[in-house]
């Protein structure tokens, strides 16, 4: 979402301060910005599995069970990430990982 913000000076009355008037024009963000959005959030979730599963592989030499707990754990933080992250922060900021980044905004539009 982009803004245009324009000024408009009002003439105060005697002894009160001087005050303006922003106006702000809200218009949809650009198809390629939301994707790209969308595109930051798919590669920190997908950056977390990919680490697990590294640290599963080097972990994996003698003991397996050590390196499956590992990419468990790793899909856990995962999954708990995409919860919070397209739950809870879209839904108590406006705002998921991507959106902050690229600096968009989920608003209503009524």
């Amino acid at each position: 979402m982009t803004a245009q913000i324009g000024e408009a000076t009002l003439l105060p009355a005697k002894g009160a301060p001087l005050r303006r008037r922003v106006h702000v024009h809200k218009t949809r963000a650009p198809f390629s910005l939301r994707c790209g959005a969308l595109l930051i959030d798919y590669i920190v979730l997908i950056a977390i599995v990919a680490i697990s599963t590294l640290i599963a592989r080097m972990l994996g030499g003698g003991a397996r069970s050590a390196g499956s707990s590992t990419e468990t754990v790793g899909l856990l933080i995962v999954l708990l990430l995409a919860i919070l992250n397209f739950g809870v922060l879209a839904g108590l900021r406006g705002q998921t990982i991507g959106k902050w980044a690229t600096g968009l905004r989920i608003e209503r539009t009524s």
